[in-house]
C-alpha cells in the first residue's frame, strides 16, 4: 500500500521518479522492506499463538532482521495460489456440475454488509463452504484463493468470460473515478489506492472485490460531502463580501 501512494504521488504531482534522490530513497525503502519482513516472518508463529505472548518468546530484533532463514522457510511452506485451481479444476473434470451456484459470491457479499445495517447478519466463510462442497475439512483447503478459481467455483467455465469483464469493469471504474477527481487529487489518491491494492493482492477470500466497493462508495460519500460543503462555504463567503 505504501508502495502504491508513492506511486499515485508522484502521478499526481508529475515528478521524476527516476532522479537520484528518489532511487536513493526506493533504495531504503527496499532495504527497510527486507528487514521489516525478516523480523515478521521470524515473530509471525509467536503472535498467532493463542494466549499470552511472553517477551522472552521473541528473538532479538536486530539478529532476526539479518536472519533471512525465517523468510526462505515460511516461503518453501506456504503453498500457491495456482494450488487452488488446481484444486477446482480437479474435482470439476471428475464430477462435473461441482459448483456452488453463485453461494460464493453471496456469502461474501453479506460479508462485506456492515453489521449496523445488518446486526443479525450470518455467513459462512470460504473454506466452510468448500468443505461441504468436496466433503472435507477446512484445513484441507486452507490455502491461497485467487478470483479465477473462485469464480470457477460459483459457475464453472464459464469464469474463462466472467473474471476478465469483471476485471475490465474495475480498471474502468478507476479510470471514470480518477477524472471525475482530477480536481480532488487527494480523494483521487484514496481512491485509487484502494482499488490498485485489490488489483494487486495475489490472495483473496471471495469478499475482498464486496469490501473494495464498499470503500469505494464511503470515499464517494465522503467526496460529495466535502464538494457540496466546499460550495456552500464559497457561496457564504460571496454573500458576505458583496455590496
Amino acid at each position: 500500500m505504501i508502495i502504491v501512494g508513492l506511486v499515485l504521488w508522484f502521478a499526481y504531482r508529475q515528478e521524476n521518479i527516476f532522479k537520484l534522490k528518489y532511487i536513493k530513497i526506493g533504495l531504503a525503502l527496499v532495504v527497510a522492506f527486507f528487514l521489516f519482513s525478516n523480523i515478521y516472518e521470524a515473530h509471525r508463529y509467536v503472535f498467532q499463538t493463542v494466549g499470552e505472548v511472553k517477551p522472552e518468546s521473541l528473538k532479538n530484533p536486530l539478529s532476526a532482521a539479518l536472519n533471512i532463514d525465517a523468510t526462505i522457510k515460511n516461503l518453501k511452506a506456504r503453498p500457491g495460489t495456482w494450488e487452488f485451481n488446481f484444486l477446482v479444476i480437479d474435482h470439476q473434470l471428475n464430477q462435473p456440475g461441482m459448483t456452488t451456484n453463485g453461494n460464493v459470491t453471496w456469502q461474501g457479499f453479506k460479508s462485506a454488509i456492515p453489521r449496523f445495517f445488518w446486526p443479525a447478519k450470518q455467513f459462512d466463510l470460504i473454506d466452510d463452504t468448500l468443505s461441504k462442497l468436496y466433503r472435507v475439512t477446512p484445513k484441507d483447503i486452507d490455502i491461497g484463493k485467487n478470483i479465477f478459481g473462485l469464480v470457477q467455483v460459483d459457475v464453472g467455465y464459464f469464469s474463462i468470460a466472467v473474471v476478465p469483464v469483471i476485471i475490465l469493469f474495475i480498471f474502468l471504474l478507476l479510470a471514470i473515478l480518477n477524472e471525475t477527481m482530477k480536481d480532488y487529487p487527494t480523494f483521487a489518491w484514496i481512491v485509487s489506492g484502494n482499488i490498485i491494492f485489490y488489483l494487486v493482492c495475489v490472495e483473496e477470500n471471495g469478499n475482498e472485490i464486496f469490501f473494495m466497493f464498499r470503500n469505494v462508495m464511503i470515499i464517494l460519500m465522503l467526496w460529495a460531502a466535502y464538494v457540496m460543503l466546499n460550495r456552500l462555504y464559497r457561496h457564504a463567503r460571496r454573500s458576505n463580501v458583496a455590496p
